[in-house]
């Protein structure tokens, strides 16, 4: 045997995240941009001798057991003359294989060697995370949550993928932080070291418009939210949202929510609430509204590219003439509710699946009146979000909603129909009904691939919904469908803005006679960062 490495390949693998494909579907995934990995000194790879070739009979990994996909992709191999093409794709297979199990971080060697007995031995080694070392923004600062998290990727074993992107992924999950990894080589053989690069967001603000309303609102609306951080302890998050119609009259509303970490393992506490003021034109109705939630979050699962998050709340309402989309009405709802969701990223593939479920409960003075709906109700309702990416720059999206009940339901819990979502040629909820689907399709192309504007795109789009209004004190249930196509242009910059301009036109009106002019709608936000 000849001393020396003759070097197939020579790898170490960052489970790194994919940087978010479909920005429409998966917009909040976009924090998980991939980390660097650092070489100290460089990689040293040393050129490819030749073999003779020879017939493999058999193959042997050393240095660690092998998981069982990487033995199965190796196995093919028998039986075949070895070569250094043969030998190349063999790396290849096996280091495809690895990606896809629980290894974070491998190394893969073929040593010069005889092949005696056509035995080709495979020197096989896995990484370990000895030391985690934060850097950037850690002056006065405790780090507590990120703490907790990076304890975790330290073990005196390989480190497990599933172990790593949780990690990872919770710790960027943290409100107001952003993290950048680093791999290093470690000190000891088999060891790699985090360099966590940390940046502590200082309290953003974005305002916006769109001159989409309901019928209720005339001419458009302006909103403002602004987000701190850090206000009570770490990891927590305080928003307030305002909302105000273009005269300041026919609706006002201000919100303020607050959620805090619970434990070190991604499980949030969430407090909402929220105020509501209607005086719609021409109606001569005054109305005010209070809706408060209280929320637990769970991660069930969390990776660079599968999730599935858990949620449940209790939600009160307390209405007194206020406009829910184009309803008016006074109730006093009570709700449990839980919902599912799950996310993956299959190469260019993603989709999004959310459930939820909403008992109404008659407790702390809920009450409904029987032209409104029922306090006791139930409902099932479902999300679904689908994208394909084409080629460079052309995406295909396809999203769907659904809600199902056998009850007349109040008004805030109405499936609305109208609006960005579905139906956009008609008003906002312009429809609000018990029971519905909606379906739409959009193909889009982003012209710029890359620099400051490389997320604004040109879109098309079609879309179809029915729904069902239950019979309330008398009448019979009426059933209505709508449908609508159209074209517009987001143009958005880095992450600091965006302008949404489109054109759309009815194909389907919910009645005989109601208007087929086209709408053009025009919206735009600015984030800022004081």
């Amino acid at each position: 045997m000849r001393s020396g490495f003759f070097l197939i390949r020579r790898i170490c693998l960052l489970c790194t995240a994919v940087a978010a494909s479909f920005a429409a579907a998966l917009a909040a995934e976009e924090r998980l941009a991939p980390g660097e990995i650092a070489e100290e000194g460089g990689a040293a790879e040393s050129k490819p001798q030749a073999v003779r070739p020879f017939l493999i009979r058999g193959l042997r990994f050393e240095g660690t057991e092998v998981p069982a996909n990487v033995a199965d992709a190796a196995r093919p191999f028998i039986g075949r003359m070895a070569t250094k093409e043969t030998l190349d794709e063999l790396s290849a297979a096996m280091s495809k294989a690895y990606k896809e199990s629980d290894v974070a971080f491998f190394t893969l060697a073929v040593p010069n060697q005889s092949f005696k007995n056509g035995v080709v031995r495979v020197r096989v080694a896995e990484g370990r995370i000895g030391k985690v070392r934060f850097v950037g923004e850690t002056e006065g600062r405790k780090h507590k949550m990120i703490t907790a998290y990076a304890e975790r990727l330290q073990s005196p074993g390989p480190a497990s993928r599933a172990q790593l992107e949780r990690a990872f992924s919770l710790a960027r999950d943290i409100p107001g932080l952003t993290v950048e990894p680093v791999l290093r080589y470690g000190d000891e053989p088999g060891e790699l070291a985090i360099d966590m690069k940390l940046d502590y967001k200082r309290p953003t603000v974005s305002f916006g418009f769109n001159n989409r309303t309901t019928r209720l609102v005339e001419d458009g609306q302006f909103t403002a939210v602004g987000k701190a951080y850090r206000l009570l302890r770490d990891g927590d998050m305080t928003t307030l949202r305002l909302g105000a119609s273009v005269d300041f009259k026919d609706s006002l509303q201000a919100g303020l929510s607050h959620s805090t970490p619970v434990g070190r393992n991604g499980v949030r506490a969430e407090a909402r609430a929220t105020v509501l003021r209607s005086r719609p034109a021409g109606t001569g109705i005054e109305g005010d509204a209070e809706l408060y939630s209280a929320a637990l979050t769970a991660p069930l699962i969390r990776s660079f590219k599968r999730n599935m998050l858990l949620r449940a709340s209790f939600d009160a309402v307390n209405s007194d003439n206020a406009a829910f989309g184009s309803l008016i009405a006074t109730e006093e709802t009570r709700a449990l509710r839980l919902s599912l969701a799950f996310s993956d990223r299959p190469g260019r593939f993603s989709y999004r699946v959310k459930l939820e479920g909403a008992q109404g409960i008659d407790v702390a003075g809920a009450n409904v009146t029987e032209r409104i709906g029922d306090e006791n109700y139930f409902k099932l309702k479902g999300d679904v979000s689908l994208a394909r990416r084409f080629g460079d720059g052309f995406y295909l999206r396809l999203k769907s909603a659904g809600q199902w009940t056998g009850d007349a339901l109040p008004a805030n819990e109405r499936f609305s129909l109208g609006g960005p979502r579905f139906g956009r040629a008609f008003k906002n909820s312009l429809i609000n009904a018990d029971r519905g689907y909606a379906f739409l399709l959009e193909p889009a192309w982003r012209p710029i691939g890359g620099g400051d504007f490389s997320k604004s795109e040109i879109y098309a789009f079609a879309d179809y919904a029915q729904a069902d209004v239950f019979s309330r004190l008398s009448g019979a249930n009426r059933t209505y469908d709508i449908g609508s196509y159209g074209a517009g242009l987001r143009a958005a910059f880095k992450d600091k803005g965006v302008l949404e301009l489109e054109a759309s036109h009815p194909y389907d009106q919910p009645v005989p006679g109601y208007g087929q002019d086209w709408r053009f709608s025009i919206g735009w936000r600015l984030d800022w960062r004081p």
